[in-house]
């Protein structure tokens, strides 16, 4: 039951390696204990505190430890279980004309422990042991570009190959 939910709008879902539900919405973040029944809301703040403006969660997803991962329009965030706590890592220090964008839509992580990412310019990957991002592939609307549109969604196949839908 959700009525001690506060944000109905749900992006996405899920769980940890202790069995609690995370879940985004435009308004934040979520935890869900299913053993307590207990709902944990963890404001925008808490993911960035220094950026005053409401977050949305735009995905969630889990890596190979099963640490949870946050991507909004504030960046890629990561949650540190031990401490309860959240550390933020951004493509950009905000200038617009650099390759990356720090507003990512949505995420997976591949079998190699890589989170994937889709920005509004382009794919981007993030290697979780080094902390370092690499850039792959610009959004380019021309006849000749690899990728054109808006990814919607990234599934790293059990091949390691990298599958993305666009809306074209």
């Amino acid at each position: 039951e959700l009525d001690n939910f506060e944000q109905r709008e749900i992006t996405s879902i899920t769980s940890d390696k202790t069995g609690n539900l995370w879940i985004g919405s435009y308004g934040g973040l979520e935890k869900y204990n299913p053993v307590t029944n207990e709902f944990t809301n963890y404001n925008s703040t808490l993911l960035m505190p220094k950026v005053k403006k409401v977050s949305m969660v735009n995905n969630l997803t889990r890596d190979r430890n099963k640490g949870i991962w946050i991507v909004s329009n504030i960046g890629l965030t990561h949650y540190q279980s031990e401490t309860d706590n959240f550390k933020t890592y951004r493509l950009t220090g905000g200038d617009s004309s650099s390759e990356g964008s720090n507003d990512i839509t949505t995420i997976a992580c591949g079998r190699d422990n890589v989170l994937w990412m889709a920005t509004y310019k382009g794919l981007t990957c993030f290697d979780i042991d080094r902390k370092s991002f690499k850039f792959v592939i610009p959004i380019v609307r021309d006849k000749e570009s690899m990728l054109k549109e808006q990814i919607y969604q990234i599934f790293p196949d059990s091949h390691e190959l990298i599958w993305v839908s666009t809306p074209n």
